[in-house]
C-alpha cells in the first residue's frame, strides 16, 4: 500500500469516526493485510485499480475484504481461468458467449480476491482453493479450503462504485447491513 493511500485512509477514518488522522495509522500484518495500528475496534480492507481506490470498514468481529477491477475486454479470460480457477468454473466460462466471458471472469476474480483479503492471506493463499457459483444476478461461494471455514458462511456483495469499476465486498458470517457501496 502506498503511503498516500494510508494517509487517505487515516484522513477518511478521522473524519468519519473523529480524532486526529495520526490516530488512524494503517500498518500491515505478517501476510501484508492492512490493519489499523491502534485498537479502534474496526477492520479495514483496501483495493485500488487505476486511479480509483476503495476502502471497506467493519467492526473487528466481522473481517471484510474488498476488491475492485476495471471492466475491460479479456481475450485471454479462458487461459487465465484454466490457470487459476477450478475446472467447473472454466467449464462455466466456456459455455458463455465470447463477449460475456471477460466480465464473468472479472466477477469471479474479484470475488476471490475479496474473500481471500477478508480471510487475511490474499491471493497467495491460492485462487483455486475456492469454487464459486456465478449467475447473472449473484455470486456465492460453493466450496472452499477448510481453512476458510464453511462456504455457506461467506457472503458476497457485488456493486459498481462511482468510478465505474466492478466492486466486490466479502465477509464471513450472517447477512449484514452494508452501507455506502457506491
Amino acid at each position: 500500500m502506498a503511503a498516500d493511500s494510508g494517509q487517505r485512509v487515516a484522513t477518511i477514518l478521522s473524519h468519519r469516526f473523529g480524532g486526529d488522522a495520526s490516530a488512524w495509522q494503517v500498518t500491515r500484518d505478517l501476510h501484508g493485510r492492512p490493519m489499523l495500528a491502534a485498537a479502534h475496534g474496526l477492520d479495514i480492507s483496501i483495493s485500488h485499480a487505476g486511479n480509483c481506490w476503495l476502502l471497506a470498514v467493519s467492526h473487528c468481529s466481522r473481517r471484510v475484504g474488498v476488491d475492485i477491477e476495471t471492466p475491460r475486454p479479456l481475450p485471454r479470460a479462458l487461459a487465465l481461468a484454466e490457470r487459476y480457477f477450478p475446472a467447473e468454473e472454466v467449464a462455466l466460462l466456456t459455455r458463455l458467449a465470447p463477449q460475456s466471458r471477460g466480465h464473468a471472469f472479472l466477477r469471479l476474480w474479484c470475488a476471490r480476491e475479496a474473500i481471500l483479503k477478508a480471510h487475511g492471506r490474499g491471493i497467495a493463499f491460492g485462487l483455486s482453493r475456492l469454487q464459486l457459483d456465478l449467475t447473472p444476478t449473484r455470486l456465492r461461494l460453493l466450496e472452499c479450503d477448510p481453512e476458510l471455514g464453511s462456504a455457506s458462511d461467506w457472503r458476497l456483495r457485488e456493486f459498481v462504485p462511482k468510478c465505474g469499476m466492478l466492486g466486490m465486498l466479502a465477509w464471513r458470517g450472517p447477512p449484514a447491513l452494508v452501507r455506502g457501496c457506491e
